[in-house]
């Protein structure tokens, strides 16, 4: 079992943090995008990972607006970007030398893949009229 610091879970949520301060998001994209990174998380091998990404990924379908089932694609196009590898890398020379796989900062960033961020634009358009009339 590899255990991941809390840190790494706290760095995720600065990234958010920061993020939204420079930016800010509407509330529809802030939760397709959430949910891209939750279902990410959620498909980890870590059992932390896992667990934050399946309560995240719930948490944004029960306080969201309209049909669920406009994030399926979004899932798809996670599910599909993770199936094609790339998983950011640290190398490190400290006490455990060697690489490091960064799943934390891989999910982070998915929103960022082309696939990823057509799927997350499709969901907002079809889900938008759902969040003004809230």
């Amino acid at each position: 079992m590899r255990v991941v610091p809390i840190a790494s879970i706290a760095a995720v949520a600065a990234i958010w943090v920061l993020a939204a301060a420079s930016s800010p998001r509407s509330p529809v994209l802030r939760d397709v995008q959430g949910y891209a990174v939750a279902t990410c998380l959620a498909r980890q091998d870590n059992p932390v990972l896992k667990e934050q990404g399946q309560g995240w990924a719930q948490t944004v379908v029960e306080r969201g607006h309209g049909d669920p089932a406009a994030l399926r694609a979004v899932e798809q196009a996670v599910k599909a970007t993770l199936a094609k590898g790339g998983v950011a890398v640290m190398r490190t020379d400290g006490p455990t030398p060697g690489d490091h796989a960064l799943p934390v900062l891989t999910c982070g960033e998915i929103v960022d893949q082309p696939a990823v961020r057509v799927a997350v634009d499709k969901a907002v358009a079809k889900l938008s009229a759902s969040y003004r009339r809230r």
